[in-house]
């Protein structure tokens, strides 16, 4: 039976040095609206050294095929060439770059093609950006001027400062989202339809994903599964709250409606989080049996895919499988281009 007495926390004292004044402001907003850590900030302070250590060099379990992701560029990176701008020089924007690894095939490609116009990785961890600039500079040191690492939110409603519009022309861009960013977030679709509207004709928008093949479906689907260990990407972000692990229990399932596996928190009493943004200070309170969210991720078939491109207004072009037969490289480009 959850227990009815109150309690009233403040975040630790580190929670001020990870996020700034306006994060917390955002932080508080989606807790409160969406009753969510938001995937994206998971990744601020110690969070990109917990995340490299949790997809280099460690053996993966069969149901998230981290490592694949770094294959799909270089095996499909012809196919990309090929239906990219013909024989013009093309820049490569790299929304959440990660480590830099998926990103440095297809580099390779277009420097030895004689068609690399630059690179752009934008990312609002600067842990994960350096380790990015880190490495792309060490592998591409002869490129090192035409490689340029923004610290910034692509998440966000603007992307012109990002991905700004080029209706005039310009050298054709490879907007690359390698990995889980698109679905992990809460509404793909609105995300993709801003990016969509920024893709001038000779852009091409590149997508890593993992989808649903059936067969690569966890056991928990079925069912909500309690006590389920956090990944400590995720219990550093619950951490940072300074919630007692006394006053809630961990869950994992799948929501049908939405197609999405999720990982959160059930509160095992009501929870009250003060948090000081820079619009001052805020309360976000959890009842006794209420689920704060730490993790998403949309599970869609190959035609779900599709769909929801096609619903933000892009053409699919290219849909290459991994070996594994669970990850794929999608490539599309505005309707308006198609």
């Amino acid at each position: 039976m959850p227990d009815t007495d109150d309690r009233v926390v403040s975040p630790r004292e580190q929670f001020y040095r990870v996020f700034s004044p306006a994060q917390a402001d955002t932080l508080a907003e989606v807790l409160t609206g969406r009753r969510e850590f938001p995937q994206e900030f998971t990744y601020l302070g110690d969070g990109a050294a917990l995340w490299r250590a949790s997809t280099e060099g460690i053996p993966h379990q069969r149901a998230a095929p981290t490592q694949e992701y770094h294959l799909l560029l270089r095996n499909s990176a012809a196919g990309l060439l090929a239906h990219g701008p013909a024989d013009t020089p093309v820049e490569v924007i790299d929304l959440g770059p990660g480590t830099g690894r998926p990103a440095r095939a297809l580099l390779h490609a277009l420097v030895a093609a004689g068609r690399f116009a630059g690179y752009r990785g934008i990312d609002i961890s600067t842990g994960l950006l350096d380790l990015a600039a880190r490495n792309l500079r060490a592998w591409f040191p002869g490129e090192a001027a035409r490689l340029e690492f923004r610290h910034g939110d692509f998440t966000g409603p603007d992307l012109a400062g990002v991905l700004p519009a080029r209706p005039g022309g310009g050298p054709g861009r490879f907007v690359l989202l390698t990995g889980g960013t698109v679905f992990n977030m809460a509404e793909p679709e609105q995300f993709l339809r801003r990016v969509g509207a920024a893709l001038s004709p000779a852009d091409l928008l590149v997508l890593t994903v993992r989808f649903d093949v059936g067969f690569n479906r966890p056991a928990f689907l079925d069912h909500v599964e309690a006590g389920a260990p956090l990944l400590p990407i995720h219990q550093a972000a619950v951490d940072l709250l300074n919630l007692d692990p006394r006053w809630y229990e961990t869950e994992r399932g799948f929501d049908p409606g939405r197609s999405e596996v999720w990982t959160g928190l059930r509160f095992r009493r009501p929870v009250t989080i003060r948090i000081d943004g820079a619009s001052g200070p805020h309360a976000v309170a959890f009842e006794a049996g209420e689920r704060m969210l730490v993790y998403r991720y949309r599970l869609l078939d190959r035609a779900g895919v599709i769909e929801l491109l096609t619903r933000s207004g892009l053409t699919t072009i290219l849909f290459d499988v991994g070996t594994s037969g669970e990850v794929a490289l999608v490539a599309a480009v505005t309707g308006a281009n198609s």
